[in-house]
């Protein structure tokens, strides 16, 4: 594994409404902020439609399993990011 590149995620999509309807959560959660608004346009040449983290050779390799999910890790950030401006 040395000087081996690795993914690391949960091995499963997750849409970008879904994560920004977390993160806006845990904002107004945390600093009372309302919630953000979303527009949605039509996809623009080169958006990446669907994307997710390979992890089977972190996986196979180095015994990596995620034991914090999306919200969870998220939730965290928006923490760590607060107490860090």
């Amino acid at each position: 594994a040395i000087g081996g590149v690795f993914n690391v995620g949960l091995g499963a999509a997750t849409r970008l409404d879904e994560l920004q309807a977390l993160i806006s959560q845990d904002v107004h959660l945390l600093t009372g902020n309302p919630r953000c608004a979303v527009e949605y346009g039509p996809p623009r040449p080169g958006d990446i439609l669907q994307s997710w983290a390979d992890i089977t050779k972190i996986r196979e390799l180095l015994r990596y399993a995620p034991h914090v999910d999306v919200a969870a890790g998220l939730r965290e950030a928006v923490h760590w990011y607060a107490a860090h401006p």
